[in-house]
């Protein structure tokens, strides 16, 4: 086995091993300001989340970067694409679910109709979902800058919210992209949580 081959030896199996989350955002930086956030509030458990950077946003350019990173994964590692539904086409998100149906690894959190409606749930219930409205309102009550976010903002409780808001919202779960307002980010919190209840 050549030096290559032996950095992606899995390691003997034990009661308590990490896995990492691979993570291809959409956003530049609201996204890994949040997800930054998010690792610190794990930062104790046995998961590690990793971003990968992809400046080119369109769907394809995501696939291609998660693709790259998927020789690194291990046995049990996971492959998030973050994304919006505001800009994207049908033919977009037929071309991400292939992807994702393709190995059980492979995952897609898609929020409708930006990111911010998934940070504004941490916060309230909104009646006004719309893209304006969720954008207006992280700049006036989440933000730091124009964009990123206020330091030591996410906490544990704020989380738990954002899941079940975004959850409830989430009528039709089974349709590849949401049909009503949401963020499908809350799967991939779930995902987290119950891996840190199963081998924690």
């Amino acid at each position: 086995m050549n030096n290559k081959q032996s950095r992606f030896r899995r390691r003997k199996p034990s009661l308590k091993y990490r896995r990492r989350y691979f993570l291809v955002c959409e956003g530049e930086v609201t996204e890994p300001s949040y997800f930054n956030q998010l690792k610190n509030l794990y930062r104790d458990s046995i998961i590690d989340i990793v971003q990968l950077k992809e400046k080119q946003p369109a769907p394809t350019y995501l696939i291609k970067r998660a693709n790259k990173a998927e020789p690194d994964l291990k046995s049990g590692d996971e492959l998030w694409i973050i994304l919006d539904t505001d800009k994207w086409t049908k033919e977009h998100f037929e071309e991400l679910e292939r992807w994702a149906h393709q190995r059980d690894s492979r995952n897609v959190a898609i929020s409708k109709p930006c990111f911010e409606i998934w940070l504004v749930f941490h916060e309230q219930n909104p009646k006004d979902c719309g893209k304006r409205a969720c954008q207006t309102y992280f700049q006036q009550n989440i933000a730091h800058g124009a964009k990123e976010i206020r330091s030591n903002w996410l906490t544990s409780e704020k989380l738990k919210n954002a899941v079940t808001r975004a959850k409830d919202r989430d009528r039709n779960n089974y349709g590849f992209v949401p049909d009503t307002p949401t963020s499908r980010v809350y799967r991939l919190i779930e995902n987290i949580d119950h891996f840190c209840k199963t081998y924690v």
